[in-house]
């Protein structure tokens, strides 16, 4: 798995969160399932997955003008920051890869735990696993 580096701003999404008692998969499909419910359409829309601790959340951004008395969910900011990544191609037929990217990184990597890991959904065929990192 070759990692990469990047510094991300903060980012405003909607969020949807997990009840942290049950598995982190059961999780992300149990708020998935929940977020993409109550969207129009997906059509334009960055998705995210954060796993705090044992809680998941699924997030989605914000389509231009829309404004926080019209959204479906709260919401969320995605902290920024510099974050070390692992990219996972065909990722729905791997996901068993999700959570061993995630150990490699949290393994392998100065964490500044002040931060939540983040799924960054690029499309249907690409996801970062992105762990935070301290900033030398």
């Amino acid at each position: 798995m070759k990692k990469s580096s990047v510094f991300w701003e903060n980012r405003q999404v909607m969020r949807v969160e997990g009840d942290g008692k049950s598995p982190i998969p059961e999780q992300a499909r149990q708020c998935f399932t929940c977020l993409e419910a109550g969207l129009v359409s997906r059509r334009g829309r960055k998705f995210y997955g954060v796993i705090n601790g044992h809680q998941y959340h699924a997030c989605a951004s914000l389509l231009p003008g829309e404004e926080n008395s019209s959204l479906p969910h709260p919401l969320w900011t995605l902290p920024g920051g510099a974050y070390t990544r692992i990219c996972i191609r065909d990722w729905e037929s791997r996901l068993d890869e999700i959570a061993r990217a995630f150990d490699l990184l949290y393994s392998t990597e100065t964490v500044d735990p002040s931060r939540p890991g983040i799924e960054n959904y690029r499309s249907l065929r690409e996801l970062y696993v992105m762990v935070p990192v301290l900033a030398n």
